[in-house]
């Protein structure tokens, strides 16, 4: 295998280093030269790219850092396992992902699927024996994602974000919609309808404005599903992928899912108090 150049030192690229060794990894906290076992640790500013032949970024450095400005093979660490990769659900969107994922991965652990990507296990730790990968899968990724796509794709609402990353809105929307270039035929979107008009895909794509159109969609019974807004929308998508999958809703494993603590905090007003004014 091609030695790897790695820019920046973060879970993402420490796992590809840890897996792959001999690579060269650029951080900008680096101040001198150091070995790490087989790998190198390198000033950023020593990048030559007339010595890499694939570069892989953690995915928080933006495309306009100097470094990744001269790269020439630029990939994401997806791409690396473009060709290894199982069939794989990526969850992407402004918020809820995250809870999705997780969702998905309880509805599907006990069929071998295993989860990562943005969020727990890097991809480079992922068993590429495993049946099916849940990936949380971020903006930056995609950005830089040349080769691999789902065989999956969900994508939640999207509203401006990460606006200085990407330079502008569309920015951020095209790399929302990236993975819809590279999916085939056989494989499935689901969409917000919002994006509809910015969409061009050979993969069957399902496009939703709410809960009630998903389980219109897919066939769900929403009365069974323990969890409130905007929850309610996270586990919808998780039971549209299983019904896509497997024709399997599992509403009692989904009534078992425990939501990471903060995700919400519910406030309730108890009263007035009375409005009091002080002499001076």
């Amino acid at each position: 295998m091609t030695p790897l150049t790695l820019f920046g030192y973060g879970k993402t690229t420490g796992a590809l280093a840890k897996r792959f060794g001999h690579c060269s990894i650029y951080d900008d906290s680096f101040r001198q030269i150091e070995e790490f076992g087989t790998n190198r640790m390198l000033p950023m500013e020593r990048f030559d790219p007339a010595l890499s032949q694939c570069e892989i970024p953690s995915p928080g450095i933006p495309p306009y850092h100097p470094a990744l400005q001269k790269a020439q093979h630029l990939i994401s660490d997806y791409d690396l396992f473009a060709d290894t990769m199982p069939p794989s659900v990526w969850i992407s969107g402004t918020n809820g992902k995250t809870t999705t994922t997780q969702m998905l991965h309880h509805l599907t652990a006990h069929r071998g699927g295993v989860a990562g990507g943005n969020i727990g296990t890097p991809v480079a730790e992922l068993d590429e024996n495993a049946p099916l990968w849940v990936l949380e899968t971020s903006s930056f990724t995609l950005h830089y994602t040349r080769k691999a796509r789902p065989s999956v794709y969900v994508l939640l609402p999207i509203t401006p974000d990460h606006i200085q990353w990407h330079g502008s809105f569309e920015a951020y929307r095209d790399a929302k919609l990236k993975p819809l270039a590279m999916m085939q035929e056989g494989e499935l979107a689901i969409l917000p309808k919002a994006l509809e008009n910015f969409v061009q895909s050979k993969a069957h794509c399902v496009y939703y404005d709410s809960a009630a159109d998903l389980a219109q969609r897919f066939g769900l019974d929403l009365e069974k599903v323990p969890f409130p807004p905007p929850f309610l929308m996270d586990a919808a998508l998780a039971l549209a992928v299983t019904e896509a999958l497997f024709h399997e809703q599992d509403y009692e494993k989904l009534a078992a899912f425990v939501l990471d603590p903060h995700k919400m905090e519910r406030f309730e007003d108890v009263g007035t108090l009375p409005f009091q004014t002080h002499d001076p």
